[in-house]
């Protein structure tokens, strides 16, 4: 849990905003970000670019989320081992990959709903 959250300050200690208007394409941003295979995901005033797996097998990710008008990004880059898609116009699905799973944990511990403008992570499941 302690690092998640040292994790969540780190990112909002180098929240980061970047315009197109330098003539800089949301490409060439994604690029730089996460990388030269890329997959974008619009959603409402907002687009999801991921990583695309090198090989077969390979669950590291890199993300990122830019306001699709402006450009500037609103979260990330983040980087982990896992799947992310969109859950609602200004949340994220973050399916993440343990490297152990121990007993008493399900997969449902590994899956969080992150807030794009906060930056908070709740449990999928509200009973935990």
């Amino acid at each position: 849990m302690s690092k998640y959250l040292v994790l969540l300050i780190l990112v909002f200690a180098c929240k980061t905003s970047i315009s197109t208007s330098d003539s800089i394409s949301l490409g060439d941003l994604a690029k730089k970000y996460v990388g030269e295979n890329y997959s974008s995901n619009e959603r409402g005033a907002y687009t999801l670019v991921a990583s695309s797996p090198k090989f077969a097998g390979d669950s590291s990710l890199k993300f990122i989320v830019f306001e699709t008008a402006s450009g500037n990004i609103i979260y990330g880059p983040e980087s982990l081992m896992g799947e992310v898609s969109w859950y609602a116009d200004k949340e994220l699905l973050v399916r993440e990959t343990p490297e152990v799973i121990q007993d008493k944990n399900s997969m449902e511990d590994f899956r969080k709903i992150l807030n794009i403008e906060t930056g908070q992570k709740r449990n999928i499941n509200p009973n935990k």
